[in-house]
């Protein structure tokens, strides 16, 4: 039975040979043809073909049954053989670019290494009986680092598709309650690399004098933001709001005021925020109430030195826009949650939309004509005056300062006992 061998391994082997043997005649042949032709197939083999080998060889099935899951035992022949195979194959490949003087480098082991790290995760119980969970952390944060290697200015395709699957990996993983918070952190990291890996021509228009340096600090950038948004506690959250502040102002340049549009940003995200903490009593209210204080104080003031009417109606338009965004995620975070968040955050919002119409009359106010404006004050004063009557009552009790005995007629109608204390 030691000699027995599955025709998959029987397969494989036979593959393998050819892909050997076929090699140096394609380069022999690419020599007398066309000098490019090997600089050409060569990034095929090593970032497509190899790492295909790789899965094929996890495929294969073992020998026996798995009482001796060790990684040398005769058991795991069929998938350790194909591995020194494939290795073998890589020097041979490498030879070969060494005689065409092309230079070798870690993003060219990027997918192979990636790829094997991916298998040894999902087959660790093959090749031990109990893996430990350190063995297993090790292996399924392996793929993560390995995808970095392929990072190179000629090949930004191939960092970003290893990216893009590790990505699509750890979600899924995560979803699978396997490493849950680590997937997800991870899965965090890779998308963000993705995007920062995509081509120039995708992300110019949406990023002003793009380069790759931008994007890795960006990227970096945002993985900070989801982080710290993700603590929910509000030392993180001011850290968070800060980031999101000052990524505004440095990458988004086209705007005017862009201080202020990134100051209120900035305090935005604080207060939405706010509303996932997890404190305890009156923790972080300091915080919270500091910040609705700002951004209406922002607000008020931005508004104040503008022009609404003439050439800065977008401002106006913004300040109203955040103060709705503010009392819509007080309100689907409380339907959400089956609990209604402080009531400080609509009241800010509403504010924040107050200060617009207030910033309108300010600016009337400063045309008007003086005769028009010592009517309104008249009318105002007027108004003043009726309700402090009607409600004296409430706010000086009697005249002579001698609380008056209650009878059943003035419970039901305070109104109508004399001054005199008579009913």
């Amino acid at each position: 039975s030691i000699l027995r061998i599955p025709g998959g391994s029987i397969a494989f082997g036979v593959a393998m040979v050819a892909l050997n043997i076929f090699l140096p005649l394609y380069y022999r042949n690419g020599i007398a043809q066309d000098a490019v032709m090997w600089r050409d197939a060569s990034p095929l083999i090593w970032f497509a073909v190899l790492p295909l080998a790789v899965v094929a060889a996890g495929l294969l099935p073992n020998l026996g049954a798995p009482d001796d899951p060790a990684l040398v035992s005769r058991r795991n022949w069929p998938r350790v053989i194909p591995l020194i195979w494939i290795a073998a194959t890589a020097v041979h490949l490498r030879t070969i670019d060494y005689l065409d003087d092309i230079a070798f480098s870690l993003r060219h082991l990027a997918p192979l290494a990636w790829t094997i790290a991916w298998i040894a995760f999902l087959k660790t119980a093959d090749f031990t009986k109990a893996p430990a969970n350190r063995l297993r952390t090790i292996l399924f944060t392996a793929p993560l680092p390995l995808g970095f290697t392929a990072v190179h200015p000629d090949n930004a395709h191939v960092f970003a598709t290893l990216m893009a699957l590790n990505a699509l990996a750890y979600l899924s993983l995560g979803m699978l309650n396997q490493f849950r918070r680590l997937a997800f952190h991870f899965a965090t990291i890779a998308f963000i690399a993705t995007i920062a890996a995509l081509p120039h021509h995708l992300l110019e228009f949406a990023v002003p004098n793009f380069s790759r340096e931008k994007m890795i600090i960006l990227a970096n950038g945002a993985y900070l933001l989801t982080l710290a948004a993700m603590m929910r506690r509000p030392g993180w959250s001011l850290f968070a709001s800060g980031l999101f502040g000052f990524g505004i102002a440095h990458y988004i340049q086209y705007l005017d005021y862009l201080g202020l549009y990134a100051i209120q940003a900035g305090l935005l995200f604080l207060l939405i925020h706010s509303l996932c903490w997890k404190t305890r009593g009156r923790e972080g209210w300091s915080v919270r109430t500091a910040a609705a204080v700002a951004l209406v104080a922002h607000s008020f003031i931005w508004g104040n030195i503008v022009n609404f009417r003439v050439t800065d109606i977008h401002v106006g338009l913004t300040i109203m826009l955040a103060g709705l965004l503010l009392i819509g995620a007080w309100f689907v975070i409380g339907r959400l949650r089956g609990e209604w968040g402080p009531r400080l955050i609509p009241w800010t919002g509403g504010l924040m939309i107050a200060t617009v119409p207030a910033n309108y009359a300010i600016d009337f106010l400063k045309v008007a004509p003086k005769g028009h404006l010592t009517i309104l004050a008249s009318f105002l004063l007027f108004a003043i005056g009726v309700a402090f009557a009607l409600n004296r009552h409430r706010w000086l009790g009697d005249e002579k300062g001698i609380p008056q005995p209650e009878t059943a007629v003035s419970r039901r109608f305070p109104c109508s006992q004399p001054s005199g204390g008579q009913a």
